[in-house]
């Protein structure tokens, strides 16, 4: 399993945001978190959750 973390402001909305990427080299499948670095909210996942 491979973490990928990333901080950036891709919505261009002004605020920090945190992208967490798990990838599975076995199986191939991926799961994505999108979280706002101050808060802590779930912004967004894939696959839903």
């Amino acid at each position: 399993m491979t973490m990928a973390l990333m901080a950036s402001d891709i919505e261009v909305n002004g605020r920090l945001e945190w992208q967490v990427a798990l990838f599975s080299l076995q199986t191939g499948q991926a799961f994505t978190m999108r979280l706002d670095a101050t808060s802590g909210e779930v912004l967004e996942t894939n696959p839903q959750s």
